[in-house]
């Protein structure tokens, strides 16, 4: 083949490679690594041109029923760059079809580079994190080691005081290290805040809450040993991951130096869902959602509006089959409301709302309609 598989660099994923022809041209096929989960989904790697003459590839996508809510395929549209450009979305997947039952899916790629970058949704690591900081002069802080021995980095807008009254926010993402959307949308939150300077809530923020994950180019739902967001310590009161221990102890100093107002603990969700963003609503040890938690729900799709609040249904129970005992493996946010915390898990699509599909620019805007509910209701 005139182009060459590369996957050295952070963040990569991809297996299995093959040279396959799709209507007389190359195509690259693969599928995603697991990578330690159960579930699949996240995927990145770099097609070098060898030839100057070499026409643009296809990307095959195998085993697509395999991916959380993969389907077919014909839901899923992927993201391109050519030579280190900007961003942008693949037309919607080609479901390939088999005698025996298997279903792949293929996109056409650009012909126009000499390297093109492919992923599943827009890509945030370190790079893009680095420039969030340049930014926003936000602080960095290293409060703890990873399962890998990485650094656990939380930023803030201050360092806040005991006994403080001033309004706080307490912010999670990359539980699941490969749903960057909670990464974009967490960039323009940040950005919004920084720009409201000392009126803004004293924010503490976990970037990376699988910093592992995100730079091994992990899907992480389920994530061997135990999937970070369901180590949070139920009825037994112990968790289940050293990061989880480490987020705890940074939300236990951060509410001593405010009035906590609201824990924010951002995902994506299935890779077909095309219901923007919506929130669950974690219920207390009662098994109902207390009343604040509710509130905050409304207020912030309120605040969203169109084109990305979910049409229907944004307030909602998590109710889907689980890997894990509910009442011993909570999620961050549900531990916080069982700690007496206002806590949110908001979600928000890899593909869009309805025909609507989403931008950097879209997920950027929802994490500042998201900062300024939160301060208008602070």
């Amino acid at each position: 083949m005139t182009w060459h598989l590369d996957l050295d660099f952070p963040g990569s994923n991809a297996c299995g490679a093959a040279v396959t022809c799709v209507d007389g041209a190359p195509a690259i096929s693969l599928t995603p690594d697991p990578k330690d989960s159960p579930e699949v989904l996240w995927f990145r790697f770099r097609l070098r041109r060898l030839d100057a003459e070499a026409p643009a590839p296809w990307l095959v996508l195998r085993h697509v029923p395999t991916l959380l809510g993969g389907g077919d395929g014909s839901a899923l549209q992927p993201v391109v760059r050519c030579d280190g450009g900007a961003w942008s979305r693949l037309p919607p997947g080609q479901p390939c079809r088999y005698a025996d039952g298997r279903c792949d899916a293929r996109w056409p790629l650009p012909a126009a580079a000499a390297c093109l970058e492919v992923a599943f949704c827009f890509p945030y690591g370190q790079e893009e994190l680095d420039a969030l900081i340049a930014a926003t002069g936000l602080r960095v802080q290293a409060v703890g080691a990873s399962e890998r021995g990485r650094p656990l980095l939380r930023l803030d807008n201050g360092p806040g005081a005991e006994g403080s009254q001033r309004p706080g926010l307490f912010v999670l993402a990359r539980q699941h290290s490969g749903e960057t959307p909670a990464s974009w949308v967490l960039d323009g939150l940040l950005r919004r805040l920084a720009e409201l300077g000392e009126a803004a809530p004293l924010t503490w923020v976990v970037p990376f809450g699988d910093p592992d994950g995100v730079l091994d180019g992990c899907y992480g739902k389920d994530r061997h040993p135990v999937d970070i967001n369901r180590a949070w310590p139920g009825v037994d009161s112990k968790p289940r991951r050293h990061e989880v221990l480490c987020w705890m102890q940074e939300i236990e100093r951060w509410r001593k130096r405010c009035a906590p107002t609201l824990l924010l603990d951002l995902h994506a969700p299935g890779a077909h869902e095309r219901t923007g963003v919506y929130a669950f609503t974690p219920m207390g040890a009662d098994g109902v959602v207390p009343e604040p938690v509710g509130a905050w729900a409304a207020r912030l799709q309120s605040t969203l509006g169109a084109p990305w609040a979910a049409e229907q249904d944004f307030a909602r129970v998590g109710r889907y089959p689980s890997r894990w005992p509910r009442e011993t493996h909570l999620t961050g946010s549900r531990w916080a409301v069982h700690q007496g915390l206002p806590a949110l898990a908001v979600e928000t699509s890899y593909q869009g709302q309805g025909g609507r599909v989403f931008s950097i620019t879209d997920y950027r805007a929802i994490g500042v309609r998201l900062a300024d509910g939160v301060v208008a209701t602070g």
